[in-house]
C-alpha cells in the first residue's frame, strides 16, 4: 500500500509541475493570455452597474473587482483613470 500512496503523491506533484509550466508558458504568450482574459470576461459578463446593458464600464468593474464582486463601488483612483481613458478614446474617435 505504501508504494501505491507514494505513486499517487509523485503523480500529483508531476501534474502540479505541468500546470505551473503551462501557466508560465501562457502568461508569456500574448495570444494565450489574451484568450484567457477574453474567456474570463465571457464567463463573468454581467451588468455590474445595473444600467441595463453590458458595456466597457462593466468589463472594467469585472477586471478590477472580479466576476463575483463587480457590483461593488470602484476605488476613486481606478475610476478616475478609467474615465480619463474613456474621454481620451472619445476624443480620438471624434
Amino acid at each position: 500500500m505504501v508504494r501505491y500512496e507514494l505513486f499517487v503523491v509523485v503523480v500529483a506533484i508531476a501534474a502540479s509541475l505541468l500546470l505551473i509550466q503551462a501557466y508560465s508558458r501562457c502568461t508569456n504568450d500574448a495570444v494565450c493570455s489574451g484568450k484567457t482574459v477574453e474567456n474570463y470576461m465571457i464567463k463573468f459578463a454581467q451588468d455590474c452597474d445595473a444600467d441595463g446593458q453590458i458595456d466597457c464600464r462593466d468589463y472594467a468593474a469585472i477586471h478590477r473587482l472580479g466576476g463575483y464582486g463587480c457590483n461593488a463601488p470602484l476605488d476613486a483612483t481606478y475610476l478616475a483613470r478609467f474615465n480619463k481613458c474613456l474621454n481620451d478614446v472619445a476624443q480620438l474617435n471624434g
